[in-house]
């Protein structure tokens, strides 16, 4: 779990620092809070990743349920149309999405100076890293006192 969230914020440091550098991205008045909302991110991700890995038996159905999470947060975090076209179930919708919350978080820090809803999300994810880290946790336990069958 450590190496893939060192690997992400790795990836996720050049990112953001070529954007800034080259393309001359804003990132808000102090990018490390930035950062910081995108690693705790990471981190939930990988937290989810390593349940799904001890929950599935098999790598391609802990592989097809990831990408299915991936798929329906992007859609309700508005990557592929506007949710305000699309009517009350994406307005309800958008709040279980992961990218939703970074993206507000992160816009409202830039553009508003804000930082109330960048803490909310920062918040929703430690907390489900904990639980989906937990939840990890008691399955590996359980594998480890029954066995593996």
């Amino acid at each position: 779990v450590m190496g893939y969230v060192a690997v992400g914020c790795i990836n996720t440091t050049i990112v953001i620092v070529v954007s800034k550098l080259l393309f001359g991205v804003n990132w808000g008045a102090n990018p490390v809070f930035a950062f910081l909302l995108l690693f705790a991110m990471i981190v939930m991700i990988t937290s989810l990743g390593m349940l799904l890995g001890e929950i599935f038996k098999s790598s391609s159905a802990a592989g097809t349920v990831g990408h299915l999470f991936i798929v329906i947060s992007a859609f309700f975090g508005g990557a592929y149309m506007a949710l305000e076209d699309m009517g009350g179930v994406a307005n309800i919708g958008k709040y279980f999405s992961v990218i939703w919350w970074a993206n507000t978080g992160i816009s409202n820090q830039i553009y508003n100076n804000s930082y109330d809803s960048m803490i909310t999300a920062f918040i929703i994810f430690i907390t489900l890293s904990v639980v989906f880290l937990g939840i990890g946790l008691l399955f590996m336990n359980r594998k480890e006192a029954y066995g593996n069958g």
